[in-house]
């Protein structure tokens, strides 16, 4: 068989009829079905049809000694991607074969960056939103509870006469620690230090501990990464477990989560998977695309050099993990 005898393709299956054809499709997965058009059992243009139903990705060559338009154009309709005459040469038929694999490859490699540009603008828009939010909160942090704080004590400190000065004193102190506590806060908001003191073990299990204390959910933390990393490596994998610790508590109703962080075979794998509802539909979301939320998380493995992936856990929740490379903490000063 000429196709048979290229040495940069393979004959994964032969089929007698339509039907055969069909069910062997669906059994193979071939990346090129070469059909013909008139066939027993099921012709040629209704086989291709139901082809395409159970195999999308497929490419059918529609191979016929009919010449006649109504052929061509039926067969083209049932989603052929050409036509080719019985007669033709065998460079014909190896170059109609290489063209739709071709075709197809290049499609789905415009797909793939058309998709990526829009991934890219819609972590763009996240950040700007994110950075917003943060403003905004800090802005309502800073007037609510430090800039009130403030002005009592300075009321407190411009009294010309003061009956109780010691009480006077210890509401000074109090309205002092409590600044300092509310600075302090909103310090970690921008960036834990603890991150940047003692490293991302240290970093996910106070993440986790405040977690627990503001939702309730327990949360369990295991890990066996006592080193330092490189710092984006460390930033990018906890501002991940944030985010899903965030949907967590958004959406899937969960009422435990275990987050692992290993180290095996040059990679850094963290995990963080709930015994919640699952992947449910994000009210926030356009229909058949990911969240923003999922997006980011993805952008972030993806600029360490991983991956991201999302599934759902056993017997239920969601399983959210990343997986990348463990670039060694620079120790430059």
């Amino acid at each position: 068989m000429i196709l048979a005898a290229q040495s940069d393709m393979e004959v994964v299956g032969e089929a007698s009829n339509g039907r055969e054809a069909v069910e062997m499709a669906e059994r193979l997965m071939p990346d090129v079905v070469v059909m013909d058009v008139t066939m027993p059992e099921l012709n040629g243009i209704e086989a291709a049809r139901q082809l395409l139903k159970v195999v999308p990705r497929a490419r059918v060559l529609a191979l016929s000694m009919q010449k006649d338009s109504v052929y061509v154009r039926e067969m083209l309709r049932a989603g052929a991607k050409g036509y080719l005459l019985k007669d033709s040469t065998e460079k014909d038929l190896l170059a109609a074969v290489c063209a739709v694999v071709t075709i197809g490859f290049a499609r789905k490699s415009i797909h793939r960056i058309q998709w990526q540009s829009d991934e890219l603008d819609r972590v763009s828009w996240h950040m700007l939103q994110s950075q917003e939010q943060a403003a905004r909160r800090f802005s309502h942090e800073l007037h609510d509870e430090l800039g009130q704080s403030l002005a009592v004590l300075r009321s407190n400190l411009t009294k010309e006469s003061v009956l109780d000065p010691e009480s006077l004193r210890a509401d000074c102190l109090h309205l002092v620690d409590e600044s300092i506590a509310n600075v302090r806060e909103l310090s970690q908001l921008l960036r834990p230090v603890i991150l940047d003191d003692f490293g991302l073990d240290a970093g996910l299990r106070w993440l986790a501990e405040r977690f627990a204390q503001r939702t309730r959910i327990r949360v369990d933390v295991e890990t066996e990464c006592r080193g330092r990393f490189a710092d984006e490596t460390e930033t990018h994998l906890y501002r991940i477990a944030q985010e899903a610790l965030t949907n967590v508590a958004r959406h899937s109703k969960a009422g435990n989560v275990r987050i692992r962080l290993v180290e095996a075979e040059g990679n850094i794998r963290l995990s963080i998977v709930d015994d919640g509802v699952g992947l449910g539909p994000d009210p926030g979301a356009v229909p058949g695309r990911p969240s923003l939320g999922m997006v980011g998380m993805r952008a972030r493995a993806r600029q360490c050099g991983g991956e991201l992936t999302v599934e759902p856990a056993e017997p239920t929740g969601l399983r959210v993990e990343a997986v990348v490379p463990a670039m060694p903490a620079d120790t430059k000063e």
